[in-house]
C-alpha cells in the first residue's frame, strides 16, 4: 500500500509544475525510507551471524578447557 501510494504521489509530481527541488527532497525521503528498510532486515541476519560466531568462540574455549583438564589429569 505504501508503495502505491509512494509512486502515485511520484507520478503526480512530475506532473506538476512542482520545483525540481521539492522532487529531490521526495527522491530523498523514499531512498531514505528504502536504506532503513534493508538496513533492518540486513541487520537482523548480521546479528545473527554475529551471534553464532560468538558461540563458536565460547564452544572452542570450553573445548579447550577440557583438554587441557584431560592432559593434566593424564600426567
Amino acid at each position: 500500500m505504501k508503495t502505491i501510494s509512494v509512486l502515485l504521489l511520484l507520478f503526480l509530481i512530475s506532473c506538476s509544475d512542482a520545483p525540481e527541488q521539492k522532487v529531490e527532497e521526495i527522491e530523498k525521503v523514499i531512498t531514505t525510507e528504502k536504506k532503513v528498510k534493508n538496513h533492518s532486515v540486513l541487520k537482523g541476519h548480521q546479528d545473527a551471524i554475529q551471534r553464532a560466531k560468538d558461540m563458536e568462540k565460547e564452544i572452542l574455549k570450553a573445548a579447550e578447557k577440557q583438554k587441557k583438564m584431560i592432559d593434566d589429569l593424564d600426567e
